[in-house]
């Protein structure tokens, strides 16, 4: 028998494919990924596994409100999850990529050091 005033639930019911992932950013970024996000589909990737490939998807749903509790924006990505690598309740780590510069030239973080007049590469 189930009623309306029941507070627990009889049963949960979680999609597989395609799935969905939920993460935040600082409310700072807001700007950046609208912006972004208005030119094109945004690409996110999550890694499981630091020895297995990340899995793609995109990003579907950015939040309307900031979380003045930790002052994030909640956002939501889509991803096939054709193999079902990706679990209902899994924690993964998730990289929004908001553009891409070609040909940039990179620098290891650990080979800029801040000093007291600016920042310095070491080689």
């Amino acid at each position: 028998m189930v009623r309306a005033t029941d507070a627990s639930a009889l049963v949960v019911i979680n999609q597989v494919r395609p799935i969905y992932v939920n993460f935040a950013v600082p409310e700072q970024n807001l700007p950046e990924v609208r912006k972004y996000r208005a030119a094109g589909p945004l690409a996110v990737e999550t890694l499981t596994d630091p020895s297995a490939p990340p899995v793609r998807g995109q990003l579907i749903f950015v939040d309307n409100a900031v979380d003045s509790s930790t002052g994030t924006i909640r956002l939501r990505a889509q991803f096939d999850n054709a193999d079902a690598g990706l679990w209902p309740g899994q924690f993964v780590s998730v990289s929004l990529r908001l553009t891409e510069q070609v040909d940039a030239i990179i620098v290891p973080s650990p080979a800029v050091q801040n000093g007291p007049r600016a920042s310095t590469c070491m080689s």
